[in-house]
């Protein structure tokens, strides 16, 4: 995937919630993970997402300033984990989209890479979302850090 370009974050080690963690608890699960990715990607990741979302002024320190992670959040959420029909989960993810459309210029969308349907209907969520009239760009180019690229669609 990083061969490929695509932005390759953390979200912890094991999913513990940064809110129940105490600051060395909360460095090991980014470090140990940031390993991880550094031997497989030869990079360091720019970016985390924390389980759940949920983060303290605390935690919010320790990643950017101690870290100097971007911590990033969706605005968008497909609910997949909840939905064990893959015609269903995709279904509403569409729609989730397309309603929030209407109000957002540009969307970050949570979706699981753990959920088997949502490996299986992610083409069709792509898809569905280009037919929309939208472009999907790297996270960088969508928090401003780089600059939009010529594109070219197959």
């Amino acid at each position: 995937m990083a061969r490929e370009g695509h932005e390759i974050g953390s979200h912890t080690f094991d999913h513990r919630l940064f809110t129940d963690l105490k600051s060395r608890e909360i460095i090991d699960q980014m470090r140990i993970t940031e390993s991880l990715i550094r031997e497989v990607t030869g990079k360091k990741p720019r970016f985390m997402r924390a389980p759940e979302g949920r983060l303290t002024k605390k935690s919010i320190r320790i990643i950017t300033r101690k870290l100097k992670y971007r911590i990033v959040h969706w605005n968008l959420d497909s609910e997949d984990w909840k939905f064990q029909d893959k015609n269903h989960a995709f279904s509403h993810t569409v729609e989730a989209f397309k309603n929030a459309c209407e109000t957002s210029h540009g969307l970050v969308l949570l979706q699981h890479d753990t959920i088997e349907n949502t490996a299986k209907v992610l083409a069709d969520t792509i898809d569905a979302i280009r037919e929309a009239g939208r472009v999907i760009v790297p996270l960088r180019e969508c928090l401003g850090l780089a600059s939009p690229k010529k594109r070219e669609f197959k």
